[in-house]
């Protein structure tokens, strides 16, 4: 918990609540529009514009509150996955989760594609599609900076034979490409910890991270996923506040 003051008043806020005040505060002085905030809060326009009225208002103190009764994706109450199956069975059923994600949240049923992925795959609802049309389409860059960075690793004879082997493993922001990369021994939890770390000390912390489906990532039992199951990773993840979101294919990953 971090500790704030606010005319001789102390408030107690979460990194997930500075985050958010940190967006609002935004909408407030012009530098970002109430449709990215609710993107990024994942809220409706209307939601963020009550918001914004209510901070404008009551400062920090009067929305603290509103803000902190939310759980985390991770987190989530057994009744309201029941509401969010039971909602995409009447209403988006055949919307892949990503879609179905946002969809709900224009609802209030707030819920990441990861979570939502797992929840329709456990009822039966959803499988891993690992055949793809031949003509695809790229999906949109992100507007911000931050807000999708895609971590991947390039298997490589970098030095030509003329050394040791080495993996490179890159962090490559969706919005405008920036790039942190490192050169590691092999394709390790530790490289991908550091170069996690790296990022997070130059750039601060991302909203979601893209990867693959590697081990690293998602747990694995007798060699099947394991969605019920969490990595090292997923946990430092999780304590973090960062989402992570699954590449499926090539044409969906960064640019």
């Amino acid at each position: 918990m971090f500790i704030a003051s606010q005319e001789s008043e102390w408030l107690e806020m979460s990194q997930r609540d500075r985050d958010r005040l940190k967006v609002l505060h935004g909408v407030i002085q012009g530098e970002r529009r109430q449709k990215e905030a609710s993107r990024l809060l994942r809220l409706s326009v209307r939601q963020v514009r009550r918001l914004v009225r209510r901070l404008r208002e009551a400062g920090d103190r009067g929305i603290i509150h509103r803000l902190r009764g939310r759980p985390g994706n991770r987190k989530l109450p057994a009744e309201l996955r029941q509401r969010v199956v039971a909602e995409y069975q009447r209403c988006y059923q055949g919307f892949g989760p990503t879609l179905a994600s946002e969809k709900l949240a224009e609802q209030g049923l707030r819920v990441s594609p990861d979570s939502l992925r797992r929840w329709l795959m456990a009822a039966g609802l959803w499988q891993s599609q690992r055949k793809r049309d031949k003509h695809r389409q790229r999906r949109p860059r992100r507007e911000c900076f931050g807000e999708l960075v895609q971590m991947d690793t390039s298997i490589h004879d970098w030095l030509e034979g003329r050394g040791e082997t080495m993996v490179l493993i890159a962090m490559i922001d969706d919005a405008t490409s920036r790039v942190q990369a490192g050169f590691y021994p092999a394709e390790t939890l530790e490289g991908h910890f550091d170069l996690l770390r790296r990022w997070l000390k130059k750039h601060g912390r991302p909203l979601a991270l893209y990867t693959d489906r590697d081990s690293i990532f998602e747990a694995t039992a007798k060699g099947k996923p394991d969605y019920s199951g969490q990595t090292q990773f997923g946990r430092a993840l999780e304590e973090l506040g960062i989402d992570r979101t699954t590449l499926q294919s090539p044409s969906q990953g960064a640019h």
